[in-house]
C-alpha cells in the first residue's frame, strides 16, 4: 500500500515536471484500471487520498482522452473525484482572481511611482530651464556691456585717428 503511493508520488512529480516523461506517458483505460483507485479512495483514512484526487485529478485535465470511467466503475469513487476536481478547479479560479488583484494593486502602485518620478524629472527640468534662462540673462546683460564698451572703443578710436594730434603722434 505505501509503496504503491510512492510509486505514484514519483510519477505524479515526474509527470509535473518532465515535459519528457510528461508527452511520453500514455494512459490508457486498461493502465488506470489497474492502477486501483477505488481502493484508496474507499479507504476511511486520508493517508493517499488526496494523492490520489491530486494525480486523477491532474489526469482529467491534461490527457483529453481521459473520462471518469477509466478511472473507476464505483459511484462514490467517480463521486470523490468529480468533487475533487471541482474543488481544485475552484482553487485554480480563486488564486487566478487573487493574483490578478495583486498584479492590478502592484502595477497601480508602480504608476504612482513612475508618476512621481516623471513629476520630479520635470521639476528638475524647469530648474535647470530657469538657471539656463537666467545664465542666459545674464550673458546677454554682459554681451550688451561688452558689446557698448567695444563701440564706445571703436568710437574712440576714429576720433582718435582724426584728432590731428593724434595723427601727427603717428
Amino acid at each position: 500500500y505505501h509503496v504503491a503511493l510512492q510509486a505514484l508520488s514519483v510519477l505524479f512529480t515526474y509527470l509535473k515536471n518532465d515535459d519528457k516523461v510528461f508527452n511520453q506517458f500514455k494512459p490508457t483505460k486498461d493502465i488506470l484500471l489497474q492502477l486501483h483507485f477505488d481502493k484508496y479512495l474507499s479507504t476511511e483514512g486520508e493517508e493517499g487520498k488526496e494523492l490520489v484526487l491530486d494525480f486523477v485529478c491532474f489526469l482529467l485535465r491534461y490527457y483529453k482522452d481521459i473520462e471518469y470511467s477509466d478511472l473507476s466503475s464505483d459511484a462514490k469513487s467517480l463521486s470523490k473525484i468529480r468533487k475533487a476536481e471541482l474543488e481544485r478547479t475552484w482553487t485554480d479560479i480563486e488564486n487566478l482572481a487573487l493574483n490578478q488583484e495583486q498584479t492590478i494593486k502592484a502595477n497601480e502602485e508602480n504608476q504612482e511611482t513612475t508618476s512621481n518620478a516623471f513629476a520630479e524629472l520635470f521639476t528638475h527640468i524647469e530648474e535647470i530651464k530657469k538657471n539656463v534662462n537666467t545664465s542666459l540673462a545674464e550673458m546677454r546683460k554682459e554681451i550688451a556691456v561688452l558689446n557698448k564698451v567695444n563701440r564706445i572703443s571703436n568710437s574712440s578710436k576714429i576720433n582718435l585717428v582724426e584728432d590731428p594730434m593724434y595723427s601727427a603722434l603717428i
